[in-house]
């Protein structure tokens, strides 16, 4: 079973500096200034898997993102590119393995401050199917290694886990419930359901030939 589940854009707390790859809303500023406010997301991608293979996935994507806030007073923007790579594996029946590399490098500017920072972000996932009324477990393991470009001894390492139980509740539609015990905070690149420790709950969606069938009806 391979789900995918995108949700990258998160409210950040005021404890994020430039180091993060963020600043909080106090640090930015709320003054009017009658400016513009512009926001640019666009993604493409290419997916991957053998016709003669059907243990193997791949999905390489590049993202850019851009941010600009001339309503406040300094004017900040954010500017964003993204790389990543996402592999899915099934060694075994019934067992998925799956990773994540992505990099980051983002250029943030406000207060009249300006740095750039590179995140490296790594994830990997094992989930298994019980073969019991669609019950699955899994557990996953995240690295974030951000820091800021030119500036020595910046580096921030922050590592994350967490395990879940799922049910396949309706066809291609996974509902888990599962317990994060440490937070791992990148406002692009990891989930809500990890940013902080504690219980979450998460639906996915699997996205299926049978999805591009429904237009070619």
């Amino acid at each position: 079973m391979t789900y995918f589940e995108e949700d990258r854009v998160q409210a950040q707390s005021q404890a994020n500096t430039f180091s993060s790859g963020s600043l909080s809303a106090d640090q930015i500023g709320s003054g009017l200034s009658g400016g513009l406010l512009k926001k640019f997301n666009n993604a493409i991608g290419l997916a991957y898997r053998p016709v003669n293979i059907d243990w193997l996935n791949a999905i390489g994507k590049f993202e850019k993102k851009i941010e600009f806030n001339g309503m406040v007073e300094p004017q900040t923007s954010y500017d964003v590119n993204i790389i990543s790579l996402h592999t899915f594996v099934e060694p075994i029946i019934g067992l998925e393995i799956g990773t994540k590399y992505a990099m980051k490098y983002a250029t943030e500017e406000a207060f009249g401050l300006k740095a750039s920072t590179m995140t490296d972000f790594i994830l990997f996932r094992a989930e298994y199917d019980l073969r019991w009324n669609n019950f699955d477990v899994a557990s996953e393991y995240r690295i974030l290694n951000s820091r800021i470009v030119d500036q020595v001894n910046s580096s921030s390492i922050k590592h994350g886990y967490s395990a879940e139980v799922g049910n396949v509740v309706f066809e291609n539609i996974r509902l888990a419930v599962g317990y994060n015990f440490v937070g791992t905070e990148d406002r692009d690149l990891v989930g809500q359901d990890y940013q902080s420790a504690g219980p979450f709950i998460s639906v996915r969606a699997k996205f299926t030939e049978k999805v591009l069938n429904l237009f070619n009806k």
